[in-house]
């Protein structure tokens, strides 16, 4: 991924003869919610020193006949200016949503229409901007759009490895046990508790946890008045003891499955039911 946004982004004078220049280069992150999706654009997009534009869907409805062509006009001109950047269509389903004949309003027909010349015309004149779509449910999209996003990444829920990782992330301002030898073991028993939790669900763990650190603080006369809060393993368990902390999906969740056969039939990588890491960076 990083590479098929560097390249382009970077040297986009490389990308405007040949085969390549009718090559689109767009990436659509599908995934469950809470797992990082945007996150990890922006990180791409940082990387490669490239502008970050966030559309989300309130940027481009309005309740006036032809503004909504208008603001995706003023989107993509933005993104020109702002050139080399990453454009990040959030929620990208609701916004370019496939279209069902006659049943489909007409200002979104409009709107989809608009939006594809728009997404053609990066792809024709190579002006460094990357298209990245985000959405929990894929098989929402239109066709069309599909054929713009030939590279699909599934961002699953993190393994126990990742959750560690992500533990150690967002706990490193924290005083995680008594030593450096604890606080690995702590973040690796949280990690083996918390199987189908996503990052979202992680980061509620770790703010409870901390919330338990403070309260028994003040609440021991000994050491009410200490500014540095040790956070210890019990402080996970009661967290995870008052029931109020609960992953809010896991594999057996109908949208899990629908992305996880999704993914097997359309995904990069589809045949290893996942990203490979083996076929070209566009998508073919």
């Amino acid at each position: 991924m990083n590479e098929l946004i560097t390249l382009p982004l970077l040297r986009p004078e490389l990308f405007k003869t040949g085969i390549l220049k009718e090559t689109t280069t767009g990436i659509l992150l599908f995934g469950p919610p809470g797992t990082g999706k945007t996150l990890t654009a922006r990180a791409v997009a940082s990387q490669c020193g490239a502008n970050f534009l966030n559309i989300q869907m309130s940027n481009v409805q309005s309740k006036w006949v032809g503004e909504n062509e208008k603001n995706v006009k003023a989107i993509f001109s933005l993104a020109r200016k702002l050139s080399p950047c990453v454009l990040f269509i959030d929620e990208i389903d609701a916004l370019l949503q496939t279209r069902k004949g006659e049943f489909t309003p007409h200002y979104m027909v409009n709107t989809l229409n608009e939006f594809m010349q728009e997404w053609d015309g990066l792809n024709s004149n190579n002006d460094g901007v990357i298209v990245i779509g985000a959405t929990n449910r894929p098989f929402d999209l239109d066709e069309a759009v599909l054929r713009r996003l030939p590279r699909r990444i599934f961002v699953s829920l993190p393994d126990g490895e990742a959750r560690e990782e992500i533990l150690d992330i967002l706990l490193k301002e924290e005083v995680v046990g008594h030593s450096k030898e604890e606080r690995k073991e702590i973040l690796a028993y949280v990690a083996s508790k918390t199987d189908q939790w996503s990052g979202s669900d992680l980061k509620n763990l770790c703010i409870a946890t901390v919330m338990n650190a403070i309260k028994q603080q003040i609440l021991e006369p000994n050491k009410k008045d200490e500014v540095v809060r040790v956070v210890e393993k019990q402080h996970f368990d009661m967290a995870f003891d008052s029931g109020d902390i609960v992953p809010s999906l896991n594999e057996k969740t109908g949208i899990i499955i629908q992305l996880q056969e999704w993914n097997a039939k359309y995904g990069t990588g589809a045949e290893a039911g996942g990203y490979s890491g083996h076929s070209s960076v566009f998508g073919f």
